[in-house]
């Protein structure tokens, strides 16, 4: 089994996988990875080196070297004539018509042995080995600026298209490409807004809240005077806004409430609402201290329903409810399976499942087609996408989530599609009006 993320001494992980397993562990052998050193470069003397935006124009070169179960595909003389108006700006005629006659026309080991050939291609595999091996990620841009001198969108569409070529080329079909990488892009949904809890915060006027300092993107400190800050939540049920905190009777201070578990989170008003009677907090915004009276931002704890204004003890009482619709928004204690999401108040961020269901939709049909006739009949053109989370129960939820927001846009495409195409059918009748012996007048329509 790997080990890459557990760590420890030899006998560390001997006892690990003896435990796990359920073996002795003298049965348990422990072996060293070692990191391969590159090959030996193979630079050709005359090989060109082409400007970044003379590659980018061929950023929509498709490349298929595999077939479904795993091996190279025919030969295509189209698809080595795909391949060649690249390959022309990085090599002489002549190496590239000798790359194709040692590959016997297959395009994977084709692009193999022109490749390795490119001093680009090596100096893109040293950077990608040197950098990768320690740093473990690297940007498309810090890439980008060690190739071609600077970042901007033809060095990028460059750079990703020599690692497309590179993953392609190899010689056989079970050995590791000639740079071999992975590359994920992030994507993440907006995630709401915190305030400031100082009063004289010094952000802009435009972004102050009345009774605290700015709204900004969610964090522990404000990003204009370093005071503390809690996320702004909402009541699902009529909108009312809190802020979400967790008092930490260890060290006397009011925390942000984003990772504390429900039932211990806290909301608080800046105003005293519709004059209940609510129990006060006094917060050092520097400090994060909370008092019950005292110098500091004022903040006004969710009433609960059961004690009212003398409820200050969260260790003791979870309940509170919206002031202005009487909502609960307190946890359940003993639902240790209750998570934010079923909660009647939530933070102010953007539909993460939606951006979910559209980044999945986009990579998938960003994705090349599976590379069988069979690709005709199966979903999606046999294009196979793996999703996973490392929570449980995000993970069985996932499924059903994707296929439903796939099938309900997979239906409203179809519905727009149709419409679009639709035309009326009244061009093919025609209106006949008659008078009934009654004197009624009649309409009788009738085809042509």
């Amino acid at each position: 089994m790997p080990s890459v993320t557990l760590g420890g001494t030899k006998e560390d992980l001997e006892s690990f996988a003896a435990t796990v397993f359920s073996v002795p562990s003298k049965l348990v052998k422990v072996v060293k990875g070692e990191t391969a050193s590159l090959p030996n470069p193979k630079e050709l003397a005359t090989a060109q080196t082409p400007s970044a935006e003379q590659l980018a124009q061929h950023r929509e070169l498709e490349l298929v070297t595999l077939n479904a179960d795993g091996e190279f595909v025919d030969p295509d003389p189209e698809a080595l004539r795909r391949v060649r108006p690249v390959l022309s700006k990085l090599l002489p005629d002549d190496a590239i018509s000798s790359a194709e006659v040692s590959a016997k026309r297959a395009l994977a080991p084709f692009l193999k042995l022109s490749l390795e050939q490119v001093p680009i291609v090596r100096r893109l595999m040293e950077l990608v080995y040197d950098q990768g091996l320690h740093k473990g990620l690297l940007s498309i841009d810090n890439l980008a600026c060690e190739l071609w001198g600077s970042a901007n969108q033809a060095t990028r569409d460059a750079t990703i298209l020599l690692l497309r070529l590179t993953a392609a080329a190899r010689l056989k079909s079970n050995e590791s490409p000639l740079i071999p990488h992975r590359l994920h892009f992030l994507v993440r949904a907006p995630q709401g807004l915190a305030a400031c809890l100082n009063t004289s915060c010094s952000g802009p006027t435009d972004l102050l809240a009345e009774g605290i300092g700015c709204l900004q993107t969610p964090r522990d400190r404000c990003v204009y005077c370093n005071s503390v800050t809690l996320p702004v939540h909402r009541c699902r049920a009529c909108g009312q806004w809190a802020l979400a905190g967790y008092e930490n009777a260890d060290t006397g201070q009011l925390e942000s409430g984003h990772f504390a578990e429900p039932a211990k989170r806290r909301y608080y008003l800046i105003a005293d609402s519709g004059g209940k009677d609510l129990s006060v907090i006094i917060v050092n915004p520097d400090t994060g201290e909370y008092f019950g009276k005292g110098t500091g931002t004022r903040l006004f704890r969710a009433p609960c329903p059961d004690h009212g204004a003398l409820c200050n003890d969260p260790s003791q009482c979870t309940q509170q409810q919206c002031p202005n619709c009487a909502t609960s928004w307190g946890a359940s204690p003993d639902d240790p399976d209750e998570d934010d999401r079923d909660l009647k108040i939530q933070p102010l961020r953007g539909g993460e499942r939606l951006a979910l269901s559209v980044a999945t939709e986009t990579v998938l049909y960003g994705m090349p087609v599976y590379p069988d006739p069979s690709r005709d009949w199966k979903p999606g053109k046999g294009r196979r996408l793996l999703c996973f989370s490392d929570s449980r129960r995000e993970a069985a939820r996932l499924g059903p989530l994707l296929t439903s927001q796939h099938e309900t846009w997979v239906i409203r495409s179809a519905i727009a599609n149709t419409l679009a195409s639709y035309k009326p059918a009244s061009s093919a009748y025609r209106r006949h009006d008659r008078t009934c012996g009654c004197g009624h007048k009649a309409v009788d329509w009738r085809t042509r």
